[in-house]
């Protein structure tokens, strides 16, 4: 079995974080996946930043993709 992109890019994400703060939340319901990502993190100046991303889809590739994150 292969990875996905996007399984990839959750992957990528989880290993870069430091330090901050970090929650997936990934529930599958009634064949509809709900992906929500939320982090802080400190920008250059040392202030943190929060984001958090949405994503729903009918497979977990398809959530991925249609995340909406606040911050960027």
């Amino acid at each position: 079995m292969e990875i996905t992109t996007q399984e990839q890019q959750l992957i990528e994400i989880i290993r870069e974080q430091r330090g901050g703060e970090f929650s997936l939340l990934i529930e599958r319901q009634d064949g509809a996946w709900n992906i929500t990502l939320s982090s802080s993190m400190r920008d250059r100046k040392g202030r943190v930043k929060f984001g958090k991303a949405i994503g729903t889809g009918s497979s977990f590739d398809k959530a991925w993709d249609n995340m909406d994150p606040s911050w960027a």
